[in-house]
């Protein structure tokens, strides 16, 4: 216990500084909020979207100012006061978390405004990060600056952890918008504790113009780049984090389609990931000199690549959680390292600008790699654009193997190294107290950690209750039918956009060689530009129309889908909040039989009751108990409706949350043509209908005559692309087809095609009218069985009542077995009743949304 004490104080032996304890507590309660918004981001997205493009354009947003003003971020840091900037980016990134917290709360959130503060969010940290990563430099003695900076990289991986896993309980019970506003509550505590400590200004502070900045920052990369070490070091990070580092963009797709775990599968696979990636901050932490560092940054990007490549073509939870926390070690190690090496290979007075390149290396690189993750996502799948990753990762690593022999030589005369102080008994007293206190809030921090991650892993096997807006939000994304209307209207529109191309000029371009073996010599080349154009042609004008047609078709046939699927899922799950309800009160019931067998046996015990009426109460009992196990079946049959409306392939024991109440549908208008708009089986019709008068313009065209022009370029010789003979033809064709399908092909294709305009005609009457039936008739049903609920309320509070006072009229001996027993019987059945009444309830009124044409999410 002792050596384990000890080593505990040797890994935190930083913290004996008090400045960098208030920088350490501070720092990670705002991390772990930090992590909470980031995590809650990805999912608000891919639930607004389901876009695998949108999440990758959001990671390119969140991290792409780096970029632009990373290097100017380096400067401040190096020219203001550390401390004052920290709290100056502490506050504004407050301020963004406010608003999107405001946003969300009041559902006005969309995904250019999460774009938009993303990128927000973004600059405020490209002036915060150098800042923060120069500003740990004066917070420690030299010699315990590499602990320092691990331990730093510990509290950015234990809020990975503790944030995801928070992340994952409040979006799963209040949403999104509570993330973010926790978010904003944990900025106060790095603002207080950032403005407790007391450290000297920087030396070089001055305000410097612009023109300045830009020399600063010239200077900067300058100096980086003019060292092998650094440069390669640089180099390396952007490598890794254009091809690895984007993959939490891909989790959320990952945890829903592949792995089929939801939102919190998201934490629990960032929360693995955070795992390793503390372990990682835990084992630098234990070394005292940044030796070495170099190849055991190889070692971890080889890792941190081949984790990828095997998490891709995984589909078991737990071997991916385990994979996760492979590639956090190896990510962490990495970054970690690389931070801790450039800190030593560089001067203090250029310490925030070589920082910003560090922060532009391992953060700027991250957006294009996300934007190009989504990109290929988008058309490869995830799993292909997280192994190509991975294989890149491994080939940087190589790469970066052959340049460590820079950077060992010029660490050796780093000006932070010198000898560290021994910890053992030689220790001064007051030290050793410090780091007695430094090594309780290490401990404290693990078991945060673990608590985050144990209640993550509990979250996950409890399996939170869907709300309908989760049903929603799953079926959008996974529904098959759905999927494949979708993937219809995407198939007509682009049929439709390619139908112009009869209208656009046409160009092309030949090369011809000709010989003969009757004549030795006579050979010719000859080359030709052909540029043509349709003036008037009136049969591509009919096919744009009738691609425009099926067009709308398709469109029509996605919102008939989008309609049916909304009945269908809140059918499902209505169905399996009924099948919940079912089982409560058939446990109910069994509870009330079981009394009931108890009094009766009790009064035939005492010689009050006949033999044959307990023997019947027992009957009661056991009918309730067959019902009981009935409803549990019945519930799983619920269940597997429901996965099948969500698109889920396996079975999956789901619960819902809500309750079975349906709103009476609103006064039913006078005219209900209006009404007609939305309905999509109108709507088909209708591009039916469209579709004919494109079919019969299409049969008159041959009636009109074409026009087209023309124009070439022709250049011709004994050699190949000869240049002493050109020519050039420019020509227009007026044509009129006669019989070119027989003398009365295109009056029977026109007389066709004019009586399926009529019928379509009469088909699209038909179909309004039935509209207009479906309405009324649904509307009427919907009605009635909200006045079927309010009716059997009613009568089951009255039963209830009844039930209660035949019970204490029983036990006095004023009511006979049988009067007792049909009470009862009208008790059980008027619960039953009732709870059937609201589902059919909640049923009628989803018919007569879909009758309005209701689309899933309106």
């Amino acid at each position: 216990m002792d050596r384990l004490l000890a080593s505990a104080r040797h890994i935190g032996r930083s913290l004996k500084s008090r400045n960098f304890r208030l920088y350490f507590i501070g720092q990670l309660v705002s991390l772990t909020g930090t992590w909470m918004q980031s995590t809650a981001i990805m999912w608000l997205v891919y639930r607004l979207s389901g876009s695998s493009m949108l999440l990758g354009l959001v990671g390119f947003a969140s991290q792409a100012p780096y970029i632009l003003f990373g290097l100017f971020g380096g400067v401040a840091a190096d020219r203001m006061d550390r401390r004052r900037l920290i709290l100056l980016t502490q506050t504004a990134s407050l301020i963004q978390a406010l608003i999107l917290a405001a946003l969300t709360l009041t559902n006005a959130i969309t995904v250019g405004q999460v774009l938009a503060l993303s990128v927000a969010l973004a600059v405020i940290n490209a002036f915060d990060m150098p800042a923060r990563q120069a500003y740990v430099v004066d917070l420690v003695d030299r010699a315990d600056l590499s602990n320092a900076l691990s331990l730093n990289s510990f509290m950015i991986n234990a809020s990975r952890i503790v944030g995801p896993a928070a992340a994952g309980f409040t979006v799963g019970l209040w949403g999104e918008g509570v993330s973010f506003l926790i978010n904003a509550a944990s900025f106060v505590a790095v603002i207080i504790s950032v403005a407790m400590i007391r450290v000297p200004k920087n030396e070089a502070e001055s305000d410097a113009t612009l023109v300045e900045a830009v020399g600063h920052v010239r200077d900067g990369v300058r100096y980086s780049m003019s060292d092998a070490g650094m440069s390669a070091i640089i180099f390396f990070l952007t490598a890794i984090s254009v091809a690895g580092a984007p993959y939490t963009v891909l989790l959320p797709i990952f945890s829903d389609r592949i792995l089929k775990f939801g939102a919190s599968g998201l934490g629990l696979l960032a929360a693995a990931s955070g795992v390793g990636a503390v372990a990682s901050s835990i084992y630098l932490a234990r070394r005292e000199r940044p030796e070495n560092l170099a190849r055991e940054m190889t070692i971890a990007a080889t890792l941190f690549g081949g984790s990828l490549l095997a998490f891709a073509a995984s589909n078991n939870m737990i071997v991916s959680m385990a994979l996760m926390a492979v590639t956090g070690w190896g990510m962490m190690i990495s970054y970690v390292a690389a931070s801790i090496l450039l800190q030593h290979l560089t001067t203090n007075a250029m310490r925030g600008r070589v920082m910003s390149l560090f922060t532009m290396a391992f953060m700027g690189g991250t957006p294009l790699g996300s934007l190009a993750a989504g990109w290929i996502a988008e058309r490869a799948g995830a799993p292909f654009t997280m192994g190509l990753g991975g294989a890149l990762c491994m080939a940087s690593a190589w790469w970066f193997y052959r340049r460590e022999s820079f950077i060992d030589p010029v660490l050796s005369q780093s000006p932070l190294l010198r000898p560290a102080a021994s910890l053992g008994s030689s220790e001064p007293k007051a030290l050793q107290g410090d780091a007695e206190r430094a090594g309780g809030v290490l401990r404290i921090v693990l078991a945060a950690v673990l608590l985050g991650s144990a209640a993550s892993a509990r979250a996950q096997s409890s399996g939170a209750a869907l709300t309908w807006e989760d049903c929603v939000s799953a079926a959008a994304r996974a529904n098959p039918d759905l999927a494949a209307s979708r993937f219809g209207a995407e198939s007509g529109k682009a049929s439709y956009r390619g139908s112009f191309n009869g209208l656009l000029p046409s160009l092309s371009l030949s090369n011809s060689y000709t010989d003969s073996s009757a004549f030795s010599g006579l050979n010719h080349w000859q080359g030709q530009a052909t540029a043509g154009l349709d003036i008037w042609n009136p049969s591509e004008i009919a096919n744009i129309r009738s691609a425009s047609a099926d067009y709308a078709s398709a469109i029509a046939s996605l919102r008939k889908t989008s309609s049916d699927l909304r009945f269908n899922l809140r059918s499902a799950f209505a169905g399996l909040i009924f099948a919940q309800e079912n089982v409560r009160v058939s446990e109910m019931i069994r509870a009330m039989r079981d009394h009931d067998a108890a009094l009766v046996r009790l009064r035939y015990d005492s010689g009050r009751e006949s033999k044959g009426n307990m023997l019947r109460a027992r009957a009661q009992l056991l009918q309730a108990e067959a019902d009981l196990n009935q409803s549990r079946r019945s519930l799983r049959t619920a269940q597997k409706s429901l996965d099948r409306q969500l698109g889920r392939d396996s079975f999956e024991a789901l619960s819902v949350t809500g309750t079975l109440a349906a709103p009476a549908p609103p006064a039913l208008p006078a005219d209900l043509q209006n009404l007609l708009l939305n309905r999509p089986d109108v709507q088909v019709q209708e591009a039916s209908l469209r579709r004919s008068r494109a079919s019969l313009s299409k049969a008159r065209s041959s009636l009109w005559p074409t026009l087209s022009a023309s124009y070439s370029r022709t250049v011709q010789g004994r050699r190949e692309f000869p240049n002493e003979k050109y020519g050039w033809t420019a020509a227009g064709l007026l044509s009129y087809s006669l019989f070119g399908g027989g003398p009365t092909d295109t009056y029977y294709a026109v007389r066709a095609a004019s009586k399926s305009l009529e019928k379509a005609e009469q088909d699209t009457r038909t179909v309004r009218n039935q509209a207009i039936v479906d309405i009324e008739s649904t509307w009427s049903g919907a009605e009635g069985a909200s006045d079927q609920v309010r009716v059997q309320e009613a009568l089951l509070e009255a039963a209830r009542q009844r039930n209660v006072e035949a019970d204490v009229r029983y036990e006095s001996g004023l009511l006979t077995f049988d009067s007792w027993e049909i009470i009862a019987s009208d008790r059980i059945s008027a619960e039953r009743l009732a709870l059937r009444t609201r589902l059919e309830s909640v049923n009628a009124f989803a018919g007569w949304e879909r009758a309005l044409g209701k689309q899933l999410g309106e």
